[in-house]
């Protein structure tokens, strides 16, 4: 859905910003939601979003997957 998204941005000269969000932490886990946020910079995706990180540590590896994409979470209490 990023690339499909990315590709109509870039044939239509739109200047809209592509979001890669997943709720993957909470449902399935930790390293399947890091696995989501890598491909969703691969596919093009501007920001990225993982819900429900519950540590720096966590916050660490979101980071060390981004790519250099912004991104953007905080933990509940703002624990990060």
């Amino acid at each position: 859905r990023i690339k499909a998204a990315v590709d109509a941005r870039n044939e239509s000269s739109s200047d809209i910003v592509i979001v890669g969000r997943t709720d993957a932490r909470q449902a399935v886990s930790l390293h399947e939601a890091l696995w989501r946020a890598e491909a969703f910079a691969e596919a093009g995706a501007d920001v990225l979003f993982i819900d429900a990180l519950n540590s720096k540590e966590e916050m660490l590896a979101f980071c060390n997957v981004s790519l250099g994409i912004p991104n953007f979470n905080s933990t509940n209490r703002h624990r990060t």
